[in-house]
């Protein structure tokens, strides 16, 4: 890195291991890595260093609804798809979800 705001480039790269029972349910293994040295998580703001390891178990509903459990270490950061970014912040423990589509 150097002194002024360009700390250098890193790389972070994503692992899944994901078995899938049809129709309904769904399993995962997680983990993400990164190289990022002191400097760029004090600049970016990150408190924890990884690996971040997590686990998904989801179910899927009739009619297009999904359930779901994740579980594990999260580093925050921005999630985009389609050109929409949301933010998600650091997190340690179980999150439940639910999607429904009617």
């Amino acid at each position: 890195g150097t002194g002024g705001y360009d700390f250098g480039a890193y790389d972070q790269e994503w692992f899944k291991l994901e078995y899938e029972i049809a129709p309904n349910w769904a399993f995962a293994a997680i983990l993400e890595v990164d190289n990022m040295y002191q400097e760029q998580r004090d600049f970016l703001g990150l408190d924890k260093k990884g690996p971040f390891p997590a686990g998904v178990i989801a179910y899927n509903l009739r009619g297009g609804g999904r359930l779901g459990t994740w579980f594990g270490k999260r580093q925050a950061g921005f999630l985009c798809s389609g050109g929409v970014c949301k933010y998600e912040p650091e997190f340690e423990g179980i999150e439940f979800f639910g999607t429904f589509r009617f």
